[in-house]
Protein backbone atom coordinates (compact mmCIF):
# COMPACT_ATOMS: atom_id res chain seq x y z
CA UNK A 1 0.00 0.00 0.00
CA UNK A 2 1.61 3.53 -0.97
CA UNK A 3 -1.73 5.33 -0.37
CA UNK A 4 -3.40 5.70 3.07
CA UNK A 5 -4.77 9.34 2.83
CA UNK A 6 -7.93 9.88 4.60
CA UNK A 7 -8.15 6.20 5.38
CA UNK A 8 -10.06 7.42 8.90
CA UNK A 9 -10.69 10.89 7.90
CA UNK A 10 -13.97 12.00 9.88
CA UNK A 11 -14.74 8.61 11.79
CA UNK A 12 -15.81 11.00 14.61
CA UNK A 13 -16.60 8.50 17.00
CA UNK A 14 -14.14 6.49 16.77
CA UNK A 15 -12.40 5.80 20.19
CA UNK A 16 -9.39 3.89 19.88
CA UNK A 17 -7.37 2.38 16.94
CA UNK A 18 -5.03 -0.67 16.99
CA UNK A 19 -2.25 -0.13 13.77
CA UNK A 20 0.21 -2.21 14.94
CA UNK A 21 0.22 -4.83 11.92
CA UNK A 22 0.55 -2.18 9.60
CA UNK A 23 3.27 -2.22 6.75
CA UNK A 24 3.91 0.97 5.91
CA UNK A 25 7.25 0.86 4.38
CA UNK A 26 5.72 1.37 0.80
CA UNK A 27 3.60 4.33 1.92
CA UNK A 28 3.65 7.84 0.17
CA UNK A 29 1.14 9.26 1.45
CA UNK A 30 -1.07 9.70 4.94
CA UNK A 31 -2.26 13.28 3.62
CA UNK A 32 -5.57 13.43 6.35
CA UNK A 33 -5.53 9.58 7.38
CA UNK A 34 -7.01 10.74 10.91
CA UNK A 35 -8.59 14.04 10.32
CA UNK A 36 -11.29 14.96 12.00
CA UNK A 37 -11.53 11.95 14.03
CA UNK A 38 -12.64 13.91 16.71
CA UNK A 39 -13.15 10.98 19.60
CA UNK A 40 -10.07 9.02 18.54
CA UNK A 41 -7.45 8.81 22.00
CA UNK A 42 -5.17 6.79 21.00
CA UNK A 43 -3.77 4.98 18.21
CA UNK A 44 -1.43 1.74 18.86
CA UNK A 45 1.11 1.21 16.69
CA UNK A 46 1.13 4.92 15.20
CA UNK A 47 5.14 4.95 16.87
CA UNK A 48 6.37 2.25 14.77
CA UNK A 49 5.05 3.34 10.81
CA UNK A 50 7.82 3.25 8.41
CA UNK A 51 7.55 7.00 7.01
CA UNK A 52 10.80 7.01 4.96
CA UNK A 53 9.33 7.10 1.58
CA UNK A 54 6.10 9.28 2.73
CA UNK A 55 5.68 12.68 0.67
CA UNK A 56 2.57 14.13 2.09
CA UNK A 57 1.56 14.61 5.34
CA UNK A 58 -0.65 17.39 5.30
CA UNK A 59 -2.99 17.51 7.70
CA UNK A 60 -2.72 13.93 9.13
CA UNK A 61 -4.01 14.58 12.54
CA UNK A 62 -6.28 18.05 11.63
CA UNK A 63 -9.03 18.11 14.23
CA UNK A 64 -7.42 14.70 16.49
CA UNK A 65 -9.38 16.92 19.42
CA UNK A 66 -9.15 13.82 21.93
CA UNK A 67 -5.69 12.57 20.75
CA UNK A 68 -3.57 13.25 24.63
CA UNK A 69 0.10 12.36 23.49
CA UNK A 70 1.76 11.89 19.68
CA UNK A 71 5.03 9.30 19.78
CA UNK A 72 6.88 10.15 16.23
CA UNK A 73 10.03 9.65 17.52
CA UNK A 74 10.88 6.60 14.84
CA UNK A 75 9.22 8.80 12.30
CA UNK A 76 10.91 9.66 9.08
CA UNK A 77 10.12 12.74 7.34
CA UNK A 78 13.20 13.84 5.51
CA UNK A 79 11.07 13.35 2.21
CA UNK A 80 8.01 15.28 3.15
CA UNK A 81 7.22 17.97 1.11
CA UNK A 82 3.73 19.18 2.49
CA UNK A 83 2.22 19.39 6.11
CA UNK A 84 -0.08 21.81 5.46
CA UNK A 85 -3.30 23.30 3.37
CA UNK A 86 -6.00 25.75 3.58
CA UNK A 87 -7.75 22.39 5.10
CA UNK A 88 -5.54 22.24 7.90
CA UNK A 89 -2.52 21.15 9.65
CA UNK A 90 -0.26 18.14 10.40
CA UNK A 91 -1.64 18.76 14.12
CA UNK A 92 -4.18 21.84 13.37
CA UNK A 93 -6.54 21.93 16.74
CA UNK A 94 -5.29 18.57 18.71
CA UNK A 95 -6.50 20.67 21.34
CA UNK A 96 -5.96 17.67 24.31
CA UNK A 97 -2.20 16.70 23.01
CA UNK A 98 -0.01 17.47 25.99
CA UNK A 99 3.03 15.65 24.24
CA UNK A 100 4.42 15.33 20.58
CA UNK A 101 7.50 13.21 20.69
CA UNK A 102 9.80 13.97 17.10
CA UNK A 103 13.11 12.01 16.46
CA UNK A 104 16.20 13.09 15.11
CA UNK A 105 14.50 12.45 11.43
CA UNK A 106 11.96 14.69 11.84
CA UNK A 107 13.55 17.28 9.78
CA UNK A 108 10.88 18.18 7.25
CA UNK A 109 13.75 19.73 4.97
CA UNK A 110 11.85 19.60 2.14
CA UNK A 111 8.59 21.76 3.44
CA UNK A 112 8.72 25.38 2.57
CA UNK A 113 5.29 25.76 4.01
CA UNK A 114 4.43 25.69 7.36
CA UNK A 115 0.91 27.33 7.57
CA UNK A 116 -1.46 28.12 4.92
CA UNK A 117 -2.45 31.76 4.48
CA UNK A 118 -5.68 32.34 3.78
CA UNK A 119 -7.05 34.83 6.50
CA UNK A 120 -7.34 34.78 9.99
CA UNK A 121 -8.25 31.30 10.02
CA UNK A 122 -5.64 30.13 8.67
CA UNK A 123 -4.49 26.63 9.55
CA UNK A 124 -0.67 26.08 10.43
CA UNK A 125 0.96 23.26 11.93
CA UNK A 126 0.68 23.49 15.92
CA UNK A 127 -2.11 25.74 15.58
CA UNK A 128 -4.81 25.36 18.49
CA UNK A 129 -2.73 22.73 20.05
CA UNK A 130 -3.55 24.30 22.95
CA UNK A 131 -2.62 21.70 25.95
CA UNK A 132 0.71 21.30 24.99
CA UNK A 133 3.33 22.43 27.65
CA UNK A 134 6.61 22.19 25.69
CA UNK A 135 7.78 21.41 22.44
CA UNK A 136 11.23 20.49 21.16
CA UNK A 137 11.53 20.86 16.78
CA UNK A 138 15.47 21.69 17.55
CA UNK A 139 15.09 18.53 14.57
CA UNK A 140 13.68 20.99 12.23
CA UNK A 141 15.33 22.08 8.96
CA UNK A 142 13.79 24.92 7.94
CA UNK A 143 16.09 26.18 5.58
CA UNK A 144 13.75 25.69 2.85
CA UNK A 145 10.32 27.32 4.96
CA UNK A 146 8.59 30.51 3.38
CA UNK A 147 5.85 30.71 5.22
CA UNK A 148 5.74 30.45 9.11
CA UNK A 149 2.68 32.66 10.02
CA UNK A 150 0.48 31.28 12.84
CA UNK A 151 2.88 28.53 13.51
CA UNK A 152 2.24 28.32 17.31
CA UNK A 153 -1.20 29.92 16.95
CA UNK A 154 -3.24 29.38 20.26
CA UNK A 155 -0.86 27.33 21.81
CA UNK A 156 -1.60 28.52 24.93
CA UNK A 157 -0.23 26.31 27.55
CA UNK A 158 3.12 26.43 25.44
CA UNK A 159 6.12 27.46 27.93
CA UNK A 160 9.07 26.46 26.23
CA UNK A 161 9.82 25.86 22.47
CA UNK A 162 13.50 24.18 22.28
CA UNK A 163 15.12 24.64 19.20
CA UNK A 164 14.09 27.88 18.02
CA UNK A 165 17.14 29.05 18.06
CA UNK A 166 18.24 26.46 15.52
CA UNK A 167 15.50 27.61 13.31
CA UNK A 168 16.82 28.99 9.93
CA UNK A 169 14.91 31.57 8.44
CA UNK A 170 16.49 33.06 5.81
CA UNK A 171 13.75 32.13 3.36
CA UNK A 172 10.67 33.50 5.41
CA UNK A 173 8.66 36.05 3.87
CA UNK A 174 5.38 35.97 6.17
CA UNK A 175 6.05 35.67 10.25
CA UNK A 176 2.77 37.59 11.01
CA UNK A 177 1.04 36.06 14.16
CA UNK A 178 3.45 33.33 14.45
CA UNK A 179 3.29 33.38 18.31
CA UNK A 180 -0.25 34.92 18.70
CA UNK A 181 -2.34 33.57 21.95
CA UNK A 182 0.96 31.92 23.10
CA UNK A 183 0.05 33.27 26.73
CA UNK A 184 1.72 30.79 28.53
CA UNK A 185 5.69 31.87 26.92
CA UNK A 186 7.89 33.48 29.53
CA UNK A 187 10.59 34.21 27.08
CA UNK A 188 12.05 33.54 23.84
CA UNK A 189 15.28 33.08 22.22
CA UNK A 190 15.30 33.89 18.72
CA UNK A 191 18.77 35.50 18.34
CA UNK A 192 19.25 33.51 15.08
CA UNK A 193 16.29 34.35 13.25
CA UNK A 194 16.57 35.55 10.25
CA UNK A 195 14.47 38.12 8.90
CA UNK A 196 16.00 39.57 6.52
CA UNK A 197 13.22 38.53 3.50
CA UNK A 198 10.29 39.19 6.10
CA UNK A 199 7.69 41.16 4.73
CA UNK A 200 4.74 40.54 7.66
CA UNK A 201 5.60 40.89 11.28
CA UNK A 202 1.43 41.64 11.85
CA UNK A 203 0.24 40.54 15.53
CA UNK A 204 3.44 38.40 16.04
CA UNK A 205 3.63 38.11 19.55
CA UNK A 206 -0.15 39.33 19.99
CA UNK A 207 -1.61 38.52 23.63
CA UNK A 208 1.59 37.07 24.69
CA UNK A 209 0.50 38.00 28.00
CA UNK A 210 3.28 36.68 30.05
CA UNK A 211 6.20 37.32 27.99
CA UNK A 212 8.78 38.96 29.75
CA UNK A 213 11.46 39.29 27.47
CA UNK A 214 12.54 38.32 23.53
CA UNK A 215 16.56 37.71 23.47
CA UNK A 216 17.46 38.98 19.81
CA UNK A 217 14.66 40.93 18.85
CA UNK A 218 17.17 44.15 18.90
CA UNK A 219 18.98 42.65 15.65
CA UNK A 220 16.08 41.85 13.42
CA UNK A 221 16.27 43.11 10.29
CA UNK A 222 13.10 44.59 9.37
CA UNK A 223 13.86 46.37 6.32
CA UNK A 224 11.49 44.57 3.89
CA UNK A 225 8.77 44.52 6.44
CA UNK A 226 5.92 46.60 5.57
CA UNK A 227 3.29 45.36 8.32
CA UNK A 228 3.81 45.53 12.40
CA UNK A 229 0.16 45.90 12.74
CA UNK A 230 -0.67 44.72 16.76
CA UNK A 231 3.23 43.11 16.30
CA UNK A 232 3.25 43.20 20.12
CA UNK A 233 -0.48 44.12 21.25
CA UNK A 234 -1.34 42.84 24.73
CA UNK A 235 2.29 41.76 25.86
CA UNK A 236 1.23 42.80 28.88
CA UNK A 237 4.50 41.06 30.69
CA UNK A 238 7.09 42.98 28.47
CA UNK A 239 9.56 44.95 30.25
CA UNK A 240 11.96 45.84 27.86
CA UNK A 241 12.24 46.57 23.79
CA UNK A 242 15.29 47.72 21.84
CA UNK A 243 14.25 48.36 18.92
CA UNK A 244 16.82 51.43 18.08
CA UNK A 245 18.12 49.54 15.46
CA UNK A 246 15.26 48.34 13.27
CA UNK A 247 14.87 49.87 9.98
CA UNK A 248 11.35 50.87 9.25
CA UNK A 249 11.34 52.99 6.11
CA UNK A 250 8.91 50.19 4.42
CA UNK A 251 6.62 49.89 7.03
CA UNK A 252 2.86 50.95 5.65
CA UNK A 253 0.74 49.70 8.81
CA UNK A 254 1.47 50.17 12.59
CA UNK A 255 -1.86 50.48 14.38
CA UNK A 256 -1.68 49.43 17.95
CA UNK A 257 1.81 47.65 18.03
CA UNK A 258 2.32 48.62 21.48
CA UNK A 259 -1.09 48.87 22.44
CA UNK A 260 -1.75 47.19 26.32
CA UNK A 261 2.17 46.86 26.77
CA UNK A 262 1.30 47.88 30.22
CA UNK A 263 4.94 47.17 31.99
CA UNK A 264 6.95 49.12 29.59
CA UNK A 265 8.34 51.89 31.14
CA UNK A 266 10.34 53.60 28.13
CA UNK A 267 10.26 53.16 24.67
CA UNK A 268 12.97 54.61 22.03
CA UNK A 269 11.54 55.04 18.70
CA UNK A 270 14.28 57.91 17.41
CA UNK A 271 15.34 55.97 14.46
CA UNK A 272 12.08 54.98 13.59
CA UNK A 273 10.92 55.66 10.06
CA UNK A 274 7.07 55.97 9.51
CA UNK A 275 7.25 58.38 6.61
CA UNK A 276 5.15 55.70 4.56
CA UNK A 277 2.75 55.28 7.44
CA UNK A 278 -0.72 56.38 6.95
CA UNK A 279 -2.40 55.87 10.60
CA UNK A 280 -0.96 55.08 14.04
CA UNK A 281 -4.00 54.42 16.35
CA UNK A 282 -3.74 52.68 19.26
CA UNK A 283 -0.23 52.71 18.88
CA UNK A 284 0.65 53.55 22.53
CA UNK A 285 -2.72 53.00 23.78
CA UNK A 286 -2.60 51.13 27.52
CA UNK A 287 0.75 51.57 27.88
CA UNK A 288 0.19 52.62 31.71
CA UNK A 289 3.66 52.17 32.87
CA UNK A 290 5.59 53.89 30.06
CA UNK A 291 7.19 57.15 31.42
CA UNK A 292 8.82 58.65 28.57
CA UNK A 293 8.54 58.01 24.26
CA UNK A 294 11.31 59.51 21.77
CA UNK A 295 9.62 59.76 18.53
CA UNK A 296 11.68 62.19 17.33
CA UNK A 297 12.17 60.12 14.11
CA UNK A 298 8.55 60.36 13.19
CA UNK A 299 7.35 62.33 10.50
CA UNK A 300 3.47 62.98 10.84
CA UNK A 301 3.23 65.42 7.95
CA UNK A 302 0.83 63.39 6.18
CA UNK A 303 -1.53 62.20 9.24
CA UNK A 304 -4.90 63.56 8.84
CA UNK A 305 -7.10 63.72 11.77
CA UNK A 306 -7.89 60.90 13.19
CA UNK A 307 -5.42 59.07 11.97
CA UNK A 308 -3.65 59.02 15.15
CA UNK A 309 -6.82 58.25 17.37
CA UNK A 310 -6.16 56.51 20.89
CA UNK A 311 -2.72 56.81 20.41
CA UNK A 312 -1.87 58.13 24.16
CA UNK A 313 -5.13 56.63 25.83
CA UNK A 314 -4.55 55.46 29.27
CA UNK A 315 -0.92 56.47 29.44
CA UNK A 316 -1.42 58.11 32.97
CA UNK A 317 2.33 58.21 33.85
CA UNK A 318 3.86 59.20 30.60
CA UNK A 319 5.27 62.71 31.21
CA UNK A 320 7.48 63.50 28.12
CA UNK A 321 6.85 63.13 24.05
CA UNK A 322 9.98 63.95 22.65
CA UNK A 323 9.28 65.04 19.15
CA UNK A 324 11.06 67.31 16.31
CA UNK A 325 8.50 70.33 15.59
CA UNK A 326 9.59 70.38 11.75
CA UNK A 327 8.95 66.69 11.62
CA UNK A 328 5.50 66.73 13.45
CA UNK A 329 1.65 67.67 12.91
CA UNK A 330 -0.24 68.45 15.88
CA UNK A 331 -3.51 66.93 14.39
CA UNK A 332 -6.23 65.26 16.90
CA UNK A 333 -4.54 63.57 19.41
CA UNK A 334 -1.09 64.24 17.94
CA UNK A 335 -1.43 67.53 19.70
CA UNK A 336 -1.22 66.63 23.61
CA UNK A 337 0.12 69.03 26.56
CA UNK A 338 3.34 66.14 27.79
CA UNK A 339 4.87 66.82 23.90
CA UNK A 340 8.33 68.07 24.14
CA UNK A 341 9.55 69.89 21.06
CA UNK A 342 13.06 69.45 19.75
CA UNK A 343 14.87 71.17 16.77
CA UNK A 344 16.12 69.15 13.91
CA UNK A 345 19.23 69.53 15.79
CA UNK A 346 18.54 67.52 18.75
CA UNK A 347 18.17 70.53 21.03
CA UNK A 348 15.03 71.03 23.00
CA UNK A 349 12.40 74.02 21.98
CA UNK A 350 11.61 76.02 25.62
Amino acid sequence: VTNMAGMFNSCSSLQELDLSNFDTSSLTNVNFMFSGCSSLKEIKGIESFDTSKVIGMRATFTNCSNLTSLDLSKWDARKVTEVVGWDGGLFTNCSSLKSIKFGKNFTLENVSVLSATNGSGAPSMFRGCSSLTELDVSMFNTSKVTIMNRLFNSCTNLKEIKGLENFNTSNVTNMGAMFIDCSSLTSLDLSNFNTSQVADMNRMFQNCTNLKGIKGIDSFNTIKVEVMTQMFYGCSSLEYLDLNKWDTSSVTEIDNMFNGCSSLTKLDLSNFNIIKVASMKGMFEDCSSLEELDLRSFNTLKLEAGSAAGIFRNTPKLTRILVTKFKWNSVGELNDKRIVYYDDEGNEIV
